[in-house]
């Protein structure tokens, strides 16, 4: 929007290619309030998105050359229906790897009901998003009890996780599950490189899936975790553009989710490259 948030978001990030970003000066930029409880945990948070649904399917058809030039999409659940059926779409024709962030419950089967599923090669959803995603299989899975997370909870969450991959053909799931860590469940092993565009191609000829679980390391000085999981997500994206091993990928993620928390900031203002260590060692349990 032509609105004071809209100016501050292209003013503080000089540093990123805003040229496709159009500003609408009949609408407002979309904002999101949250409110937390004492030990900075989400209640409940309230938005106007309004003006993502000027993101339609025209628009995005007008930036197919942009997209079928790009080495990666990522995309979250708060465009319609209609113009992330147009992305997937667009991405599959073009071989271009698209991240899918749930944004929330109700968002999260939306790119599985597409008539373009497979064109889905990322997601990372939540305890409760999954569940949502796991809806949508033919065969109702029996789903875990995921108040309360132990290794038979991790092991349940590990095969139901490569069921909606043989489902939908995507590649990874990235599980988060805030202080429990992280659970990754792909297509290939844990050595074989996370697909980026150069290696889409053979997602199809990978039968073998693996699951890796990560336990959480949680801040203790705990302000705000809202904007913790866009962290680590923008981590962990990070991390496999620059063709890190899985493992490093989702140290980095991590990482950033740790410093989002110990700020008010859903994005904290010193999250640069040179505050993670793209080596760091992570403990990992593999489960399958």
């Amino acid at each position: 929007g032509a609105d004071n948030p809209g100016a501050s978001i292209l003013r503080d990030n000089k540093h990123i290619d805003t040229s496709l970003v159009k500003i609408l000066d009949s609408h407002a930029t979309a904002t999101y309030t949250v409110i937390l409880d004492r030990l900075g945990e989400c209640i409940f948070g309230v938005g106007d998105m309004e003006i993502h649904n000027k993101i339609s399917r025209e628009y995005l058809l007008s930036l197919e050359d942009d997209i079928s030039q790009s080495s990666f999409v990522v995309s979250d659940g708060n465009i319609s229906e209609n113009a992330l059926d147009t992305l997937l779409e667009l991405c599959g024709r073009s071989g271009v790897p698209l991240f899918y962030e749930p944004t929330c419950m109700s968002k999260a089967q939306r790119p599985l009901l597409s008539k373009h599923s497979g064109s889905l090669t990322y997601t990372s959803p939540n305890l409760n998003e999954l569940v949502s995603m796991l809806e949508t299989l033919p065969d109702k899975p029996t789903i875990p009890d995921i108040s309360h997370i132990d290794i038979d909870t991790i092991n349940a969450l590990a095969r139901l996780s490569v069921r909606l991959l043989e489902e939908y053909g995507m590649s990874v799931i990235l599980l988060t599950m805030s202080k429990d860590g992280v659970l990754l469940s792909r297509r290939g092993s844990p050595d074989t490189p996370l697909p980026t565009r150069s290696t889409l191609a053979s997602k199809t000829t990978l039968d073998r899936y693996s699951s890796v679980y990560y336990p959480g390391n949680p801040a203790s000085n705990v302000v705000s975790v809202s904007g913790a999981g866009d962290c680590l997500t923008a981590g962990f994206i990070a991390g496999l553009l620059q063709g890190l091993h899985q493992d490093h990928c989702v140290a980095a993620g991590m990482q950033a989710a740790r410093l989002s928390c110990i700020v008010s900031d859903a994005v904290p203002r010193i999250l640069e490259a040179n505050k993670i260590n793209w080596n760091q060692k992570i403990e990992s349990v593999i489960i399958m």
